[in-house]
């Protein structure tokens, strides 16, 4: 037997496996760079926020919220703690910080979402939590994903929900949009997180 001869042979095809497996490596890597841009791509177009209905005491609870949305108002409005426009009402008091936002009053002739945004120097940030309010309901608790902190100021909105059911219980940021007055102003308040609230 000609050893040598074996060998080179053995070595040749280790080189063709070795080609093989480079060609392999080239192929995982496109295809991870491939679908990480499509994914980038995809992200960046907007995430759509959605609650989940857990059907108790009529509290939503949020998932991935991360949604920044901008208010046409910017920082010439000066939002209040409470606002009545027409027979719609929304009044969210100072506050201690936390998982959760009390609704101190809402009034509204059809169901509506109050949904809880960062103030990032008189701007909306992020949306941190969404609660629907039935009609009838006067006041509640608005579930947040990232909670509030101390000496934080945050905007509630009011949002339609708009559904051709009459309820599809789920927050879209994009189909249920924000109530506006007559002025093409959001219907918002502004309120102030603190451990006490009252000295502020």
């Amino acid at each position: 037997m000609d050893y040598q001869s074996e060998y080179n042979q053995m070595m040749r095809g280790g080189e063709g496996n070795q080609q093989r497996f480079k060609y392999l490596i080239v192929a995982v890597v496109a295809f991870v760079l491939g679908f990480g841009s499509a994914w980038i791509s995809f992200k960046s177009q907007g995430d759509r926020v959605a609650v989940e209905d857990n059907n108790t005491d009529g509290v939503e609870t949020t998932a991935n919220i991360s949604i920044p949305i901008s208010s046409e108002g910017g920082e010439n409005q000066e939002p209040q703690e409470s606002v009545t426009v027409g027979d719609v009402v929304l009044r969210v008091d100072p506050q201690a910080p936390g998982k959760s936002v009390f609704v101190k009053e809402v009034s509204a002739p059809r169901a509506v979402w109050v949904v809880i945004v960062e103030n990032i120097d008189g701007v909306h940030g992020n949306i941190l939590g969404a609660g629907l309010f039935d009609i009838g309901e006067t006041a509640g608790v608005v579930e947040l994903l990232r909670g509030t902190v101390e000496g934080g100021s945050y905007y509630a909105l009011l949002h339609n929900e708009d559904s051709e059911l009459t309820q599809n219980r789920t927050f879209d940021s994009e189909q249920d949009t924000p109530l506006i007055d007559s002025e093409n102003r959001i219907i918002e308040v502004l309120f102030t997180t603190s451990s006490a609230p009252g000295e502020e």
